[in-house]
């Protein structure tokens, strides 16, 4: 796997764009199928470009055999489907006439950048989709999607493995690549790995005693 930095030089056109508090544009009547499928692939296309992935370099591609555009889509769903359809329009005057779904990855990229200078593209809501998703996708992705949920029952007590007295319940696990592999966040401790930071708690010599501290550490002499 490429280290961070390479990981980061090519999505540094992503960076920039904060969220504003207005603007948020509301559902209005029912979305049919056909419209909620050309949702889903707009928004597919987007997050991709946004998260790229690459041979080596895992991004938002492979997750999607786990559902990560549904995901990122219920947290989108105050967005009107008509704002979608317009920031996939938006790109026909600069690549031939064609929609950002039909664009290769390379011109999903360029049409971005194009998009972050602000200066051609004038329609404010084609904007705003591109910060929400941006905002969303990311979340969703190093929030350890799929491996962020903890197993439960019916009243909410977190399912154990059978034979676990120590009750971990460290969602992440090695079978899949997921957001906190690439961020390199090893989520909460397993039951070895807490073993091991009580036996380097344990090398510390705590003081107790208020009085101990004073007179094993002052100065031997007193400046003049």
């Amino acid at each position: 796997m490429k280290d961070t930095k390479q990981r980061s030089s090519r999505r540094d056109f992503i960076k920039g764009a904060t969220l504003g508090a207005g603007g948020l544009l509301l559902i209005s009547g029912r979305m049919d199928a056909a419209d909620a499928g050309d949702r889903i692939k707009i928004l597919n296309a987007l997050c991709e470009t946004i998260i790229p992935s690459k041979p080596g370099d895992p991004g938002f591609k492979d997750l999607e055999p786990h559902g990560i555009t549904e995901e990122v889509n219920k947290a989108l769903r105050p967005l009107k489907t008509e704002v979608f359809v317009k920031f996939n329009e938006a790109s026909r005057p600069f690549f031939q006439d064609r929609t950002f779904v039909e664009l290769n990855d390379d011109d999903r990229a360029k049409f971005l950048q194009i998009l972050l200078k602000g200066d051609d593209v004038t329609d404010k809501s084609v904007f705003r989709v591109y910060k929400f998703a941006r905002l969303t996708a990311l979340k969703v992705f190093y929030s350890n999607f799929p491996e962020n949920r903890i197993a439960r029952d019916a009243n909410g007590i977190p399912i154990i493995k059978p034979g676990d007295i120590h009750q971990i319940t460290t969602p992440n696990t090695k079978d899949l690549i997921t957001g906190w592999d690439i961020a390199g966040y090893r989520g909460p401790m397993t039951w070895e790995q807490e073993e091991r930071a009580r036996v380097e708690a344990q090398k510390i010599h705590w003081h107790n005693d208020l009085e101990e501290v004073i007179v094993r550490y002052r100065p031997k002499s007193l400046p003049k």
